[in-house]
């Protein structure tokens, strides 16, 4: 999933359920998002309002924020996803407890209200969590073009590719639609013959 920042200050036209529950902000304050800059959607969450977790400006882990602030410019689910209640997230971030609210279920995702959170463990740092997150990351950040423009390379037999800029030559996950090359780190879009 693609999203396309269309707001970047809570200003008073704004509802106030709109930025409800995003920490810190209120009527007047600037959210660390570039207007019109496309961003990854690592979660997203349909408890009340709807949420994405992306990476901002500002932190180096991933935020949760109102789709309002957004437009969707691809609404594909990342293959790594897993659907439980009404969030679309990774694996490790879903809470196996029986009979939690809807709202109860959203607290300990979102919010990360639970110390055993997986998603606070990113917060906080921890290494481990934070190295799967990298992974799950990097993973989606090829998986669908994005709004930047990349040159293009094809795609060979069995899946292989050469870098434009070093000739490098590595194989690529076959349904992605990008691909970096791992000796200079160049971003490409994928062409299949």
């Amino acid at each position: 999933m693609l999203v396309k920042c269309i707001k970047n200050i809570i200003n008073s036209e704004i509802k106030e359920t709109d930025y409800d529950g995003a920490i810190g902000y209120e009527i007047g304050s600037n959210i660390p998002l570039k207007l019109n800059k496309c961003y990854v959607v690592y979660g997203f969450n349909d408890i009340g309002n709807k949420w994405i977790c992306i990476n901002d400006e500002e932190k180096k882990y991933p935020v949760w924020y109102p789709l309002s602030f957004f437009t969707v410019m691809d609404s594909r689910k990342s293959k790594f996803w897993k659907r439980k209640k009404d969030s679309y997230i990774f694996e490790e971030w879903h809470v196996e407890i029986e009979g939690l609210s809807e709202e109860e279920y959203y607290n300990r995702i979102v919010i990360g209200n639970e110390s055993e959170s997986y998603y606070m463990s990113i917060v906080d740092g921890n290494d481990e969590s934070v190295k799967n997150f990298e992974s799950y990351k990097q993973k989606c950040d090829l998986e669908f073009k994005n709004c930047d423009e990349h040159p293009r390379i094809t795609v060979l037999d069995e899946d292989w590719v050469q870098c434009l800029n070093c000739a490098e030559v590595w194989k690529v996950c076959a349904s992605n639609e990008l691909a970096k090359c791992p000796a200079c780190l160049g971003v490409f879009e994928l062409t299949k013959i």
